[in-house]
């Protein structure tokens, strides 16, 4: 173009610009908060390419990085719901019909949860309970995880356990007097504390010596401290020469003591690879020489980390003498025989801390150290003395320790970046192989007990999968079980993490996705039909093994999932039913899931204890592992249906009272018959097992046992009768009588007030009932409202009620509760995907061996169990508590003066004449 041609006139560019998340509007990007992202269209010119304009707005950081399908998907969902919902739902709440033909497909392992609108809801699980139990022998938080949380975070539990900690004081003397003095010993004599509460405790010696039989190991475990290093030993020659003659003393013959290393190495060691088992074989010739004639062993110590070898020496021998120990003698190989016969005793678990407690092995950390300490807190975690308990809490700060020590020597760090041992590849895989297994436990402790993680943050660990050096079928195992896990660990870890989020509470939403994606991997990549037959394996051989260890990882991560599932939906059944969030439709959605999830678990540990999976996991092989994971769940299930049952006899107790909650509600008391009667079942089945299979074996499934089999005892004798009268005998006016029979004076009102004040986890479960009839005066006046809505009720009576909950069970319909009583007989095993030739009905044939009309089988001379807590024996006293308002001091009618109190004023002066708190309760 010449200088003289006159230039075109230049048009405007106009540019049409679409959003590129809410075509062809952007009002959902400020609805959702995500930023609004233009793309200029193809056809404008050159220039402008690959340019994009963005408008920036204040966003929420839950939208913020989701991809713009994921949005699509939810506006779907969120449109459905607004198109479901009628016009008069308020604020477009989605309602989710409960009625029984709207439940009849019963989905457990659903994929996803449309919420609806509560998708966003805030949970917060610390909320409604005070998560510190402030026991006389510790302080322990309860978290929301914790299988002890239930007890305290649900207000119908906690109640409870203030009746069974009066209860208690109303047992003969020896028993209030041992409660009284419980905490200034433990566990001295080696008895159980249950015994002294059925009072059996001078009246059958042959039952007493078997009790001490069962956990006498405990009272020795005992006398030494979890923690190793806290009694730190002189390394100075005396010292070493007392320590030697220990160890020499605790070993096993030589026969004895390389046949339960070769057991260990066969059966246990593919689970807990913290050695290498040729390595340590010639660590342990070197140490130790057995004598030609004696036969007895001789240590002879080279080098300071001698003493780790045989502290782990010593602990891997007790732990292959338990894990042959809780092998039912039918199913024990003739060839271990002679190893059940002759058990390592618990006294080699003592002398391995007094090895690690010598000044100058702890002085510096070594591998040698953290291999002995993860297998001491493997042991406290399985061992039948019940080292840790339920909340693993001792073990934990234990384990506080080996993360601490591993971060110090740079297990964190993959060991190619360290010359030191980058070129001996057994030495590289395993420390790879410790720090994974360290991950395992940390993750697997924050599922079951609720304990926070003790790992650093994940942006500060490089550990590769360990290479695979052979054609081994074992090491190949191992390492596709490491890639196998990575992903369910860290849905785990989000979910701990959310759930315990100080700072930022997590939504329902999150949650559930959480839950949702944590079983869909479950059961994807654990499925229990995908696991493998050992029928026409030779029992022997290295591919026998990894089969067995893949098998026993499917069982294992249902039962941890299932433990997960149960604690939190019931935890969302407890927020939804707090008037502070009530939600009957969701309360209705959980507590469907939390009904499965407990009848799945118990299901599966019945189909397990009974033998059903033989052909894919031997008892020998697996019994160490699951036994102690079976107890847990059984705990969570127990605790969750008592709950339940709990508020079946108070929603009787309100139906009787004509209390209305909804006009809807035409629920009968036939109708919360047949519901708790299959409750009793399922719980009566739990107790069954525990009974059966587990509480000759392990000093926990015992004291479960016992602690659940009174409570059942006085729950299923009273019901919730007895609950009503202690806060009418606590609300009664300055001169009032209660009923017929109690009189209570002013000043000695006032007295026991006082001291609830004093017990904070008595005055904390009491403080928030009240009788009914003052229970809707407070409603009304708090609402200031005489609405035809507000609850009503005719006539006196006893009836209480929560002032910051609500019992949603008594706005039920009929169908409902039918449809809840059907979850109950449904056979929840059929749920899982499971091989063909696993039958579902084991669990129930073994149940059905018991009777099912009381919660445990007919009197046995043979069985000791069943005669320490046979009914019979507990309701000599329980008559007791069921007339401790009608009886007096004196056996007689009461006189109608202020200077009686009647008999449950001496109750209450029993009460105020201990120093015990309720959280005692859960160690009694």
């Amino acid at each position: 173009m010449s200088e003289n041609e006159p230039k075109e006139k230049r048009k405007r560019q106009r540019l049409s610009l679409v959003c590129l998340h809410w075509k062809p509007t952007c009002s959902n990007c400020q609805r959702f908060g995500v930023e609004c992202n233009y793309e200029l269209p193809h056809w404008v010119n050159s220039s402008l390419e690959k340019k994009t304009v963005t408008t920036s707005i204040t966003s929420n950081d839950e939208y913020k990085h989701k991809s713009r399908e994921e949005l699509l998907h939810e506006i779907e969902q969120l449109k459905n719901k607004l198109n479901k919902s009628s016009p008069n739902t308020p604020n477009g709440s989605t309602e989710i019909k409960s009625t029984h033909s709207n439940f009849t497909q019963v989905d457990y392992f659903t994929s996803s949860v449309d919420l609806g609108l509560n998708n966003n809801d805030i949970i917060d699980l610390y909320e409604s309970y005070n998560t510190l139990a402030m026991k006389h022998s510790s302080h322990e938080e309860h978290k929301p995880l914790s299988p002890m949380a239930i007890s305290k975070m649900d207000h119908y539990l906690a109640f409870f356990m203030c009746y069974m900690f009066v209860s208690i004081k109303l047992t003969p003397s020896s028993v209030s007097d041992m409660f009284k003095e419980t905490w200034k010993s433990k566990h001295s004599d080696g008895s159980s504390k249950w015994l002294y509460l059925l009072d059996l405790k001078n009246r059958d010696s042959e039952l007493k010596n078997a009790i001490d039989r069962i956990i006498g190991d405990r009272a020795t475990l005992c006398r030494i401290n979890v923690f190793p290093f806290l009694n730190m030993r002189d390394s100075n020659q005396d010292e070493v020469e007392a320590l030697t003659r220990s160890i020499e003393q605790t070993l096993p013959s030589k026969s004895f003591a390389e046949n339960y290393l070769d057991f260990f190495f066969h059966f246990i060691w593919i689970s807990k690879p913290f050695i290498d088992e040729v390595s340590f074989k010639k660590e342990v010739t070197r140490i130790i020489s057995f004598d030609d004639e004696t036969k007895r062993p001789k240590i002879t110590f080279s080098q300071r980390s001698d003493f780790a070898t045989i502290a782990t020496l010593l602990i891997i021998l007790r732990y292959s003498s338990i894990a042959i120990a809780v092998i039912d003698d039918d199913e024990l190989p003739s060839f271990l025989t002679s190893l059940k016969e002759n058990p390592v005793s618990v006294k080699a678990i003592t002398v391995a801390r007094m090895c690690l407690s010598m000044y100058k092995v702890l002085k510096k950390t070594t591998i040698h150290v953290i291999q002995s300490l993860l297998y001491l807190r493997s042991y406290f975690k399985d061992c039948p003395e019940d080292g840790d308990g339920l909340t693993l809490s001792q073990s934990q700060l234990l384990f506080g320790f080996i993360v601490q020590s591993a971060v110090t020597m740079g297990l964190h760090r993959d060991p190619q970046n360290y010359s030191q041992v980058s070129n001996d590849m057994n030495e590289v895989n395993l420390r790879r192989r410790i720090w994974y297994c360290i991950e395992e436990m940390d993750n697997e402790s924050a599922i079951l007990s609720g304990s926070l993680s003790a790992l650093p943050h994940r942006s500060l660990i490089d550990v590769k999968i360990p290479t695979i050096t052979s054609i081994d079928t074992v090491e190949h195992a191992q390492v596709k079980e490491i890639e196998l896990r990575r992903p369910l660990l860290e849905i785990y870890e989000q979910l701990s993490f959310s759930i315990n989020n100080m700072q930022q509470k997590p939504t329902l939403h999150k949650i559930i996705s959480l839950l949702d994606q944590s079983r869909s991997y479950v059961d994807t990549h654990y499925s229990l039909n995908s696991m493998e037959s050992l029928k026409h394996l030779n029992c022997g051989t290295r591919i026998f093994r990894a089969t067995m260890f893949t098998n026993l990882k499917h069982i294992q991560k249902q039962l941890i999932q299932l433990s997960l599932e149960i604690t939190t939906y019931y935890s969302l059944c407890l927020h939804y039913e707090s008037n502070s969030h009530l939600e009957a439709n969701l309360y209705r959605l959980f507590l469907k899931k939390t009904l499965l999830s407990c009848s799945a678990a118990l299901d599966l540990s019945a189909s397990y204890l009974s033998g059903s999976f033989n052909e894919y996991c031997t008892p020998i092989h697996t019994n160490y592992g699951l036994c102690p994971l079976i107890i847990t769940s059984c705990f969570r299930v127990m605790n969750t249906l008592m709950s339940i049952l709990l508020k079946v006899y108070h929603a009787q107790d309100l139906l009787e009272s004509n209390y209305i909650f909804s006009v809807d509600s035409n629920i009968k008391q036939k109708a919360l018959d047949d519901f708790s009667n299959d409750l009793s079942k399922k719980f009566e089945s739990a107790l069954f097992l525990m009974r059966k299979k587990l509480s000759k074996k392990y000093y926990q499934s015992l004291k479960i046992l016992g602690c659940f089999h009174y409570a059942y005892i006085l729950l299923k004798n009273d019901k919730f009768k007895m609950m009503n009268r202690i806060i009418k005998f606590l609300e009664s006016d300055e001169k009032s009588s209660i009923g017929d029979d109690v009189v209570l004076n002013g000043p000695r009102r006032d007295e026991i007030k006082k001291h609830f004040q004093k017990n904070k986890s008595l005055i904390t479960s009491s403080s928030e009932w009240m009788q009914l009839n003052n229970t809707v005066n407070w409603i009304m006046n708090s609402n200031n409202s005489n609405s035809s809505e507000d609850p009503t009720f005719e006539g006196e009576n006893e009836t209480i009620m929560n002032i910051n909950n609500t019992n949603l069970l008594a706005d039920f319909t009929e169908s409902e509760i039918k449809f809840y009583t059907d979850l109950l007989k449904t056979e929840p095993l059929k749920s899982f995907s499971i091989p063909n030739n696993v039958d579902p009905k084991t669990s129930t044939e073994l149940f059905n061996s018991s009777s099912s009309s009381n919660s445990t089988p007919n009197d046995s001379n043979n069985d000791i169990y069943q005669r320490v807590f046979n009914e019979q024996n507990i309701n000599e006293i329980t008559p007791q508590i069921s007339n401790m308002f009608k009886a007096t001091r004196n056996g007689g009618t009461p006189q109608n003066n202020e200077n009686n109190d009647g008999f449950l004023g001496d109750i209450f002066d029993r009460l105020m004449g201990t120093n015990a708190t309720v959280d005692d309760v859960f160690t009694f």
